[in-house]
């Protein structure tokens, strides 16, 4: 089995959504406004295309999802399609972009591997930036950890 992205599809994506609200000082999509609106319904239809189906829930967030999931198989990705007053490009939909080819890539190596988690470890590029990224995921809570104890010790007489 190849991988398979569809670029244009992405491009696309690219191209149409950063047309919603762009200024010459930026993009600005906020909250609950029509350029928002304009943007997810623009990856609503792809979505539509590709056999998704979308809701919105009561705070406002668009969901999309395939109708052929089986429960216990669910993968949630998630991104943003609004911006910050006069953000760059990519504000926003790069997230989206990237979700839905991280999932159709983590798809077809679950299926190459059999559902092995074990293969995205088995080369040492991968083992190493694996390793890296524990790291980095667990260097904030460490460092809270160890100037709670400082600052315990230091008030303790």
């Amino acid at each position: 089995m190849s991988i398979t992205i569809d670029h244009e599809l992405y491009r696309r994506l690219f191209a149409d959504v950063n047309q919603q609200g762009y200024s010459p000082d930026g993009w600005t999509r906020a909250p609950w406004t029509p350029e928002l609106r304009a943007a997810e319904q623009l990856v609503i239809n792809e979505a539509v295309a590709g056999g998704m189906v979308y809701e919105h829930d009561p705070a406002g967030n668009l969901w999309i999802t395939d109708p052929n999931a089986p429960a216990d198989g669910l993968i949630a990705v998630g991104s943003h399609l609004d911006t910050v007053p006069n953000a760059g490009a990519y504000d926003g939909i790069l997230g989206v972009v990237l979700g839905g080819m991280l999932e159709e890539n983590f798809i077809t190596s679950m299926i190459k591997s059999d559902g092995n988690l074990g293969a995205f470890f088995s080369r040492p590029i991968a083992a190493a930036l694996a390793g890296v990224t524990i790291v980095i995921w667990l260097t904030p809570p460490l460092l809270a950890l160890l100037r709670k104890i400082r600052a315990s010790a230091t008030a303790t007489p």
